[in-house]
């Protein structure tokens, strides 16, 4: 006996329908008890399997982390996943995955990563405090943006952040606490 899916197109009934095919006559047929040809008894269908629920671990802090900072250091940079993947030559959803936290990279691409970002090391992947340090110092290598931050601790707190805001908006620039 095969069972097979139908699907009705009538209002009354029922959306799906278990159909079976009867194993000695052949007679295709709505499962029931005896088959409407031959008469004889339908085998019971089998049960369906049932699976358990898969168990799916939560991300561990350092793909979370690393997740956040590949994101964090390419938008610094200005960049986008395009960009990124064009300088490590590999395919812009590999980025993706990375920033998503979908797949943490073997340590060889983390370091053609690190290449790609123009940091020293991949160790700022997972240190928050070393990452703001370097983005900080690379922040001001401008020229003009250090002249304006010398600047900023005379402001109030409300030209501070106003000023923040613009440089942000300008230059896309993620502030450094």
């Amino acid at each position: 006996m095969e069972v097979l899916a139908f699907i009705s197109g009538a209002a009354n009934m029922p959306e799906t329908r278990e159909v079976v095919k009867c194993s000695p006559c052949g007679l295709v047929q709505f499962a029931t008890t005896k088959c409407r040809r031959c008469k004889k008894t339908l085998e019971k269908p089998p049960e369906p399997e049932r699976f358990l629920p898969v168990y799916v671990p939560m991300k561990s802090s350092t793909l979370v982390e690393f997740s956040h900072a590949v994101r964090e250091l390419r938008v610094f940079r200005g960049w986008s996943q395009n960009d990124l993947s064009e300088a490590m030559g590999i395919v812009r959803s590999y980025i993706g995955k990375i920033e998503r936290g979908a797949c943490l990279p073997k340590p060889a691409q983390a370091y053609r990563l690190a290449a790609a970002l123009k940091i020293p090391s991949p160790s700022l992947f997972f240190d928050s405090n070393l990452r703001r340090d370097f983005m900080a110092k690379e922040f001001l290598a401008d020229p003009f943006l250090s002249e304006i931050a010398s600047h900023l601790p005379r402001l109030r707190i409300a030209e501070r952040e106003a000023v923040l805001s613009c440089l942000s908006v300008r230059f896309g620039v993620i502030r450094v606490k």
